[in-house]
């Protein structure tokens, strides 16, 4: 957006009667259409925000919730690695409807980008903060579940002896993630704490009559502290990718060199092959959410570092990364989405545990009794089997 100005009698239109002294006015009428036509949203935003979008949040909000819904119904999948990626979709699911919600809410209100008007100063306070809480967890939570595997495969024995006498440390180390996010999510209030009221003078012609006159945006307290911003949400995301790359790299070393022997009883050779390809899945999990997110933090840094730069250099920098941001954002919603359908996809368990999910009472209870008549050449029960499994996922 072109630098506002002063609402000041020269400028002054009687279409602006509405306006007052401390507001501010954002002048075209010497502006051909090309010329500000990033003031509106444009057909390809109409797209992106009207269509692509809420396709993302029904896929996002329907997969996490089924996930939810099974981990909670089906007895086996409330493990310690499920209790953390609950938490993860319960972030997921809040960014969504936080940020494509935002975005929904302001392009059905306004003809205008950005134009907060219908909403006032709480949406400024309230609705960008959330938004990126919920962002801050995920990656939080993401990292949490990376190191919980990294534990179990990496150095079994302390991670069951971490974790066997109870789950309560783990709830308390998802609470602290969360408290952190919410504090580091705090820090960045300034970047969109003001309610600016702009009047806009439109070109003399009948097309702009249904735009509006007045228009209100969030902007920063000051104008560096966009760049802190930047920079703050940025940090704890490189801090967060080297740990977890080295962990995901550790951890498939290790199960590439783990070879199961023959004269292990099946029921741990089952648990075995079923803790790993919960390993698998979590890493591949961990590598989409990375590769997703990295565009992003990426050109928040260059948002960051462009603030010491020339205003030439800025400008020709801002106006590309303008043009890919609508798609970079895209990446974020579409990682919070898909989460779900990889464990899905890569994990039969998965699937098998939604499937049973939606079985009637009667026709579960029969299946389970008859895995628990069921047993292995060793005389082992399945049964035994499942627990045995289930306390190493």
């Amino acid at each position: 957006m072109k630098p506002v100005t002063p609402l000041l009698e020269s400028n002054f239109n009687p279409h602006l009667t509405i306006c007052r002294e401390n507001h501010f006015v954002q002048d075209f009428s010497n502006y051909t259409e090309d010329e500000f036509e990033w003031f509106f949203y444009s057909k390809m935003d109409h797209i992106i925000i009207g269509i692509v979008m809420p396709i993302i949040l029904s896929f996002g909000l329907l997969g996490n919730a089924l996930f939810i819904f099974t981990t909670f119904r089906v007895k086996s999948m409330r493990t310690i690695t499920n209790f953390y990626l609950i938490n993860l979709a319960t972030a997921d699911a809040c960014y969504l409807t936080f940020g494509i919600g935002e975005k929904l809410a302001c392009l059905y209100t306004s003809t205008v980008h950005s134009d907060v008007s219908a909403f006032g100063i709480t949406w400024c306070m309230v609705v960008f903060p959330l938004s990126r809480m919920c962002a801050f967890a995920s990656l939080f939570l993401v990292t949490l579940v990376t190191l919980d595997k990294y534990h179990a495969i990496c150095r079994p024995l302390k991670h069951r002896i971490r974790t066997s006498p109870s789950r309560s440390h783990t709830k308390y180390v998802i609470l602290g993630a969360w408290t952190t996010a919410f504090c580091v999510a705090a820090t960045t209030i300034p970047a969109s704490s003001r309610f600016i009221t702009s009047c806009v003078v439109y070109p003399d012609k009948e097309t702009y009559a249904e735009h509006p006159i007045v228009v209100n945006y969030c902007f920063p307290a000051r104008l560096w502290v966009t760049s802190v911003v930047n920079g703050i949400q940025t940090l704890p995301f490189f801090f967060a990718l080297f740990p977890n790359f080295f962990m995901y790299f550790q951890i498939i070393r290790r199960l590439s060199d783990r070879v199961v022997g023959r004269n292990i009883p099946q029921f741990v050779r089952n648990g075995t092959k079923m803790r790993n390809a919960v390993a698998k899945m979590l890493v591949l999990n961990g590598l989409v959410f990375f590769l997703c997110n990295m565009p992003f933090y990426a050109v928040s840094l260059m948002y960051m570092l462009l603030y010491f730069a020339s205003s030439s250099v800025r400008e020709r920098w801002q106006e590309g990364l303008q043009s890919v941001q609508p798609y970079i954002q895209l990446l974020l919603y579409v990682n919070s989405a898909v989460n779900p359908y990889i464990y899905d996809v890569v994990n039969k368990t998965y699937r098998k545990s939604l499937y049973q999910a939606f079985q009637c009472g009667s026709h579960s209870q029969a299946v389970k009794k008859y895995e628990a008549r069921r047993t292995t050449s060793s005389g082992v029960h399945v049964t035994t089997e499942i627990r045995s499994a289930e306390t190493h996922i």
